[in-house]
């Protein structure tokens, strides 16, 4: 038997990277804690195939490309619109690309940074008025390992993922005392 928080039931919680990885693992113990899912990717047939099932009638999901300022726009209107309790947001969204560092540059960094961390930036920003609305919303960035010990090939990846820890530690003192 898996233990439940009570307090999580019927809230409503973004999961962006929720195709792969860490998003399709977390989707199933998001929903046994009671939870509404709006699952974002870019990977429209392996979402939709994730969403098909679990689906209890708790999960939207929406197709998106987080690396596109453009399409990070529409998502927070679709997400206002099908989430208007939106609870909390889960920065899942990273690809991790490898490439030795003379072969690194600046555009592909920008690629790299542009998935992982401004939609971070820019989903929580559009979606702060909501979450601020709701009973203290919640944001969490999924962080690496990498970030502490350094790996060969992915210096685009850990710097990311160093602005992502930056950026969860200015995030908490700037809204913690909003709830």
């Amino acid at each position: 038997m898996s233990f439940r928080f009570e307090d999580l039931a019927d809230k409503t919680v973004v999961l962006t990277g929720a195709a792969w990885g860490i998003g399709r693992g977390l989707t199933p113990g998001l929903l046994e804690q009671g939870l509404r899912l709006v699952l974002i990717d870019r990977d429209t047939d392996q979402l939709a195939e994730n969403a098909a099932a679990l689906d209890d009638g708790r999960i939207t999901w929406l197709h998106g490309d987080l690396a596109d300022p453009g399409d990070r726009a529409r998502l927070a209107a679709e997400i206002g619109d099908v989430a208007p309790d939106l609870w909390g947001i889960i920065h899942n969204a990273a690809i991790d690309p490898r490439r030795p560092l003379e072969k690194t540059d600046t555009d592909f960094f920008r690629d790299v940074i542009a998935t992982n961390v401004e939609p971070a930036v820019d989903l929580t920003r559009q979606l702060l008025p909501g979450l601020r609305a709701g009973d203290g919303g919640r944001i969490i960035l999924i962080g690496s390992i990498t970030f502490e010990i350094g790996t060969a090939l992915l210096s685009a990846y850990v710097a990311s993922k160093g602005a992502i820890v930056g950026l969860t530690r200015s995030l908490a003192h700037e809204l913690g005392p909003d709830g």
